[in-house]
């Protein structure tokens, strides 16, 4: 039989080998040459400075834990950027936004006071919408508009000359409409009678007499009546669609089309009229009568009447004050000229030289007194003008009469 070795025999040699082992390392620890102190303090000083000049990188863990200069400034400059791109991206936003509510209130609202409207075939004259009336109950609404000097002389003065459109966004309302021109010479009344609601009135009034060479063949037909289907449906289109600069708002090519037609077709302005806008002044009674007849004494003593004889007191009150400070430069010269008198009469034995001076002087102080006393009765007779004037605008007694040939005819859509 094999005789197994016994493993402590093997144990033993390991042993054995592990015991030289530690002595032959303890013998070479021991051979090795000791560090002096001056050495030892170099080599702290050195890793102090290694330590000092070296950054020390410490990462603690999550969001903002990397403590790096560098990181800190990208993660600044990602959080400025983001902030501006929001900021821009917000003024797109509400400029988008502002531009869609500033255009539906362009839509939505009367046309602004003081616009400039302009027939394009009548040598470019314009006039002006200069105010807006509704009474209380918004039963009649009133715009009155301006003729300037140089349009009348393009323009017809009798309402009858004009054709009137009306269009709204909602369904056909149950109202009349009429123009006239006050007393032929004064400013054009656009009159819309029926219960109004809040919502835009889109008018057009449309020239139909040429009264300039330039114009001739340009407008429309003479005639006061309503003219074809299709010309309708243009000047429909164009009222509802069209801008204060010509322009349409329309998306489709076809509405555009029919404005460049009506456009070149008809002379007319286009305005908008909204009984409930800010910019529409109330009357807080109503420009009815008791016949349900339009008040037009009523109508014309809020819009003109009141407004006039406002402007003509205080071009009275200006004349009064300009009178009290010539009669009080009147009595000034009249002093002056009396002084000098006196002084001339004293100096009579002067020299020649002298007495000339104070002549000249005298006739200058004569001179301006006499420009004083022509200019007191100038402003005098100012004053009798603009009283007679006054009495004359609170006397008046204003009918349908007083606009003329009116146009009672209207095409409502």
């Amino acid at each position: 039989m094999f005789n197994r070795k016994k493993k402590h025999n093997n144990n033993k040699k390991d042993k054995d080998k592990l015991k030289q082992a530690k002595k032959k390392q303890k013998n070479s620890k021991s051979k090795k040459q000791k560090i002096s102190k001056e050495e030892k303090r170099a080599i702290k000083e050195r890793r102090k400075a290694y330590k000092k000049n070296n950054t020390k990188y410490d990462v603690e863990g999550g969001i903002g834990g990397d403590k790096d200069p560098r990181t800190k400034r990208d993660v600044r400059t990602m959080i400025i950027s983001i902030i501006g791109y929001f900021f821009i991206i917000l003024s797109i936003f509400g400029s988008v936004i502002g531009t869609k509510l500033y255009w539906d209130y362009q839509k939505n609202n009367t046309t602004k006071l003081g616009s400039k409207l302009e027939f394009k075939h009548s040598d470019g004259a314009q006039v002006k919408i200069t105010e807006v009336w509704t009474d209380k109950k918004r039963e009649v609404t009133v715009a009155k508009i301006g003729y300037p000097k140089e349009s009348r002389k393009k323009l017809s003065n009798s309402g009858s000359s004009y054709k009137l459109y009306l269009r709204t966004s909602d369904s056909k309302p149950n109202i009349k409409m009429s123009y006239g021109i006050l007393n032929g010479e004064g400013d054009g009344y656009l009159f819309i009678k029926g219960k109004q609601k809040d919502q835009p009135y889109n008018v057009a009034i449309e020239n139909t007499i040429a009264l300039t060479t330039d114009s001739v063949g340009k407008s429309s037909d003479t005639s006061s009546s309503i003219g074809s289907n299709e010309d309708d449906e243009n000047i429909e289109t164009a009222i509802s669609s069209m801008n204060k600069d010509g322009s349409t708002n329309s998306r489709l090519d076809r509405d555009e089309k029919k404005v460049e037609d009506a456009k070149n077709k008809h002379d007319f302005i286009k305005l908008i009229i909204n009984p409930y806008s800010e910019s529409t002044k109330v009357y807080k009674g109503s420009f009815l009568d008791a016949s349900g007849n339009i008040d037009y004494s009523k109508v014309v003593s809020q819009t003109s009447v009141e407004s006039t004889i406002k402007n003509v007191n205080q071009d009275i009150k200006a004349s009064k004050e300009n009178l009290k400070r010539l009669n009080a430069s009147k009595k000034e010269f009249e002093k002056r000229v009396k002084e000098q008198e006196k002084k001339d009469k004293k100096d009579k034995k002067k020299k020649d030289d002298d007495e000339k001076t104070s002549l000249s002087e005298s006739n200058d102080d004569k001179d301006n007194l006499e420009d004083v006393k022509k200019s007191i009765k100038e402003e005098e007779n100012t004053i009798k003008e603009l009283e007679a004037k006054k009495k004359r605008f609170e006397d008046a007694n204003f009918t349908k009469e007083s606009f003329g040939d009116m146009q009672e005819k209207a095409k409502i859509y």
